[in-house]
């Protein structure tokens, strides 16, 4: 029997028929909607309005989705075809010699290709559309710069938060109808979806009272 497909970071094709917002309210699929400046997604709600920053909303439902497949195992893992390699400096490459073990468990395998080079052997299958190389740089500088300042799971926190915050779709992304629908329909399945990663938060709400006030209705 085949394995299961491990998650995609995408933004899924499938539009779920309904979804729950954590807030109480229950949507019956997804109302009309629009994206403004290619950032935030405005929704009609049964009293007043949604807006929803598409970054930050997909960076929680890619954190939650990295989350719960660590918390059953290493991160699902591709080989790369061709090795990429980074130099680095030796307190670099001693900054991640110790902290192998922790890589693999978040699906990233390096190893050294000379004195001064590593090469990417594996990486994380959620971070699809992500540089290794450019992400294994930036992991490589927040591993020197935390080292000895945090714990280990405050690490690896960390680095979760990263990947869910370079692989999620950016502020000035253009998004089709069906990448909307589904960003839109997922934010009732995870959990926290409220703020992202970070602490930011990922919705505003608008109530029709909020706009009738602005507009001297009441």
């Amino acid at each position: 029997m085949s394995a299961p497909a491990p998650p995609d970071s995408s933004i899924e094709a499938k539009q779920l028929p309904r979804s729950y917002d954590p807030s109480g309210e229950r949507l019956e699929g997804i109302r009309p909607f629009v994206q403004i400046h290619n950032t935030y997604l405005v929704s009609e709600t049964e009293d007043g309005l949604l807006i929803v920053d598409q970054h930050a909303l997909h960076e929680r439902v890619i954190y939650e989705k990295l989350h719960q497949q660590h918390s059953t195992g290493p991160l699902v893992s591709q080989g790369c075809l061709i090795p990429e390699t980074i130099d680095v400096t030796a307190e670099q490459m001693a900054a991640v010699e110790n902290a192998v073990d922790l890589l693999k468990e978040l699906g990233i395998v390096v190893e050294p290709f000379g004195p001064s080079t590593l090469a990417i052997q594996s990486f994380p299958l959620l971070l699809d559309k992500v540089s290794p190389g450019e992400f294994v740089k930036d992991l490589i500088d927040t591993l020197q710069s935390q080292s000895g300042q945090t714990s280990r799971e405050e690490l690896l926190h960390k680095v979760l938060d990263m990947m869910a915050c370079k692989a999620a779709v950016k502020a000035g992304d253009a998004l089709t109808d069906e990448e909307i629908q589904n960003l839109l329909a997922q934010r009732g399945q995870v959990e926290r979806s409220s703020n992202c990663p970070h602490g930011r938060p990922t919705t505003v709400r608008l109530s029709l009272e909020q706009l009738q006030k602005e507009f001297k209705r009441t």
